[in-house]
């Protein structure tokens, strides 16, 4: 009994030194990475076929690539040595995206295994392979090339972790995906995924042909079908190669799917009927949109600029036509611009949505310095031909075409009635019906006053020119004014008290220029002096400008994990969209949001609010916007108790929002 219990631990000491021995010898160490060979199932040297797992461990803060690389470094691989030894494709988990300086990139990070199927045309006593491999941290790229050279009999036979590592490759999926081509962008569907609430989806290209990194994608959720877009770029490829998506659901467990290659990408059918009625409805809906938006919050820093281009409309009916329809062209012609940018840089890959002008602050300022002339014109301190009172001036079409493109410059930074809808259409449709799209946006903020000079009904109700227009240009410069306060609120939002200090001195200065400009033209003396001073004052203040960045601890502050931690508690939560520039939003937060009897029913019914602050244009709200169909701000969405999502209308009222709370 004694004998046998000693023989037995010293079989198991035996085997338990052999298999470290064999472990040891497996294993093989680079400069900044070290990796191990295994098996799963047998390592008989007869077997005709195995699979081969490499099991890679970098230093800490370093990485490998995956089999696309993306814009910088090359994908492993590895060569084996000896005749007869067929290798199939080396199989990768799904990747990260890791971006350094603005260079995106395919990696892996930490440890990572790699599997390859290998096919043998006769018996092998032994196996010799390189593992050639690019090891990179933030700062440097270092090649590696680790040599394997081990018996097949010896090779550690590990079913577990082979089982675990299998596990993390892709799920292949082929009747239940497709792809389609529409314009510019792929949709990929992968059907029946959605089972969960999903917080994020990722779509890597196997070949960069198909779409760079710098793509931009959204990813929206039908059903329990995942609908994933990707803008194609100058990508040039017309067929299918593989395609890795990473899904990751709310309790934050992650699952890949690839899509094997599948020959030509099929396009999207000709349009029918019923798509031609959605196109028209996205048309009128934009018409409408722009309409109404002269309505809105969002106008009122122009409303004086408009009341001129009405107030010219009770000139000759010839003048009264040419001015209304130069000042059509001028927002139709400015927000068809602004589309062309924002779809021109969404082709490259970065998110932008609506209202981007108002998201830089250097735009900011050069507005505010427009506003702020403005003002001092009005209020008689020096003459600009294409703003005054008179409006018989030759240049009269010039200055409505003028008027007509700070009006939309300055309007549209918000969304109205009928706009989220059209806008959202218009960054996924092809390019051309989306230039169509944003031109009936501009040409409906325009059409009011192409009925005005074009109806000689209403313009006979509109008063005399007269000297009351020269008393009514002068109280005009009071919106101008608190117009000029309300951007210098915003940029004081985003930059820092150095540049604010600097900005009201040259305000200051701009003030006393302008008034010696003013001088010298009521006294027929050259206006160079002050202009060219002007102009370099101007600039000057630009150069100096620091804008201030969101921190990640600030109100506002965004991301998908702060949405999924306020929705685990099960509590109703408000999520909404602002912008310092987006005056419906402030009008909104004003009377209903912020209203106490709202903040008291909140409270009651522990309804958590979620701010996410559009100000300076971040990215993770602009896909997050684009994936929900609109293109700028407001956006309302209430998450009930039991999780079920609501998107609210875009005028909110305090009684919608307690009748929600009371409802949970």
């Amino acid at each position: 009994m004694g004998q046998s219990l000693v023989l037995r631990c010293v079989l198991w000491l035996a085997s338990f030194l052999l298999a470290a021995s064999c472990l040891a010898n497996n294993t093989v160490d680079g400069r900044y990475i070290s990796a191990s060979w295994f098996v799963a199932g047998s390592n008989d040297a007869a077997d005709s076929a195995m699979t081969i797992a490499f099991d890679i461990q970098p230093q800490e803060g370093w990485h490998i690539y995956w089999q696309n690389p993306g814009e910088s470094g090359y994908a492993p691989e590895v060569i084996w040595i000896g005749e007869g030894i067929g290798a199939g494709q080396l199989m990768h988990p799904a990747p990260v995206l890791f971006d350094l300086a603005g260079i995106p990139s395919y990696i892996h990070e930490g440890q990572v295994t790699l599997l390859q199927r290998l096919k043998f045309a006769a018996p092998h006593d032994s196996l010799k392979a390189e593992l050639d491999l690019l090891v990179c941290s933030d700062r440097r790229c270092v090649p590696e090339v680790l040599s394997f050279d081990q018996k097949i009999n010896q090779l550690p036979v590990v079913s577990e972790r082979m089982k675990q590592a299998s596990s993390l490759m892709p799920l292949v999926v082929t009747g239940s995906a497709e792809i389609v081509e529409q314009g510019q962008v792929f949709q990929l569907r992968l059907k029946n995924v959605a089972k969960q609430a999903i917080t994020d989806v990722v779509v890597f290209p196997v070949d960069s042909s198909l779409f760079s990194a710098h793509q931009a994608q959204t990813w929206r959720v039908e059903g329990q079908d995942l609908i994933a877009s990707i803008f194609r770029g100058n990508a040039n490829s017309d067929a299918l190669t593989d395609v890795v998506a990473v899904v990751t659901n709310e309790i934050g467990t992650q699952q890949a799917f690839t899509l094997p290659p599948s020959g030509p990408i099929k396009s999207l059918p000709e349009v029918d009927e019923a798509a031609q009625v959605s196109v028209l409805w996205v048309l009128f809906a934009a018409l409408m949109g722009g309409i109404v938006l002269n309505l809105m919050p969002c106008v009122f820093p122009v409303l004086s600029l408009k009341v001129f281009a009405i107030t010219r409309a009770g000139m000759n009916p010839r003048q009264a036509r040419i001015e209304a329809m130069a000042y059509t062209a001028g927002t139709t012609l400015s927000v068809t611009a602004l589309g062309v940018i924002i779809l021109m840089v969404r082709a490259s890959g970065e998110a932008m949505g609506w209202a981007f002008q108002l998201q830089n602050v250097y735009v900011l300022f050069a507005l505010y310095m427009l506003v702020f002339l403005i003002g001092l014109n009005l209020l008689g301190l020096f003459e600009l031909p294409s703003i005054n009172a008179n409006g018989g001036n030759k240049d009269g079409w010039l200055g409505a075409f003028g008027t007509g493109v700070l009006a939309a410059f300055v309007a549209t930074p918000c969304t109205g009635p009928f706009m989220a809808g059209a806008l959202g259409a218009a960054l996924i449709l092809p390019m051309g019906i989306s230039l169509i799209i944003f031109s009936a946006l501009g040409l409906g903020l325009g059409l009011p006053f192409i009925l005005l000079a074009f109806s000689e009904t209403l313009r006979c109700k509109l008063p005399s020119p007269g000297p009351w227009m020269e008393v009514l240009r002068h109280w005009l410069a009071l919106p101008m004014a608190l117009t000029a306060l309300g951007l210098l609120w915003i940029i004081s939002r985003q930059v820092e008290i150095s540049t604010m200090i600097m900005i009201v001195v040259a305000s200051t200065g701009l003030l006393v220029l302008m008034a010696w400009l003013g001088s010298a033209q009521r006294n027929f003396r050259s206006t160079w002096p002050a202009s060219i001073l002007s102009l370099a004052l101007v600039a000057a203040t630009l150069i100096f400008i620091k804008p201030h960045t969101l921190s990640a601890n600030e109100d506002g502050h965004f991301d998908q994990q702060i949405l999924s931690a306020a929705l685990s508690t099960g509590q109703p939560t408000l999520l909404y969209f602002t912008a310092d520039w987006c005056l419906t939003c402030k009008v909104n937060e004003v009377t209903s949001i912020n209203n106490d009897a709202v903040k008291k029913v909140f409270k009651e019914n522990n309804v958590q609010v979620v701010v996410a602050d559009w100000t300076r244009g971040d990215k993770v709200i602009t896909e997050f916007l684009t994936r929900e169909g609109v293109a700028g701000v407001p956006l309302y969405i209430w998450y009930s108790s039991e999780g079920d999502k609501q998107i609210l209308p875009q005028i909110l009222t305090s009684q919608l929002l307690v009748d929600l709370a009371t409802k949970g």
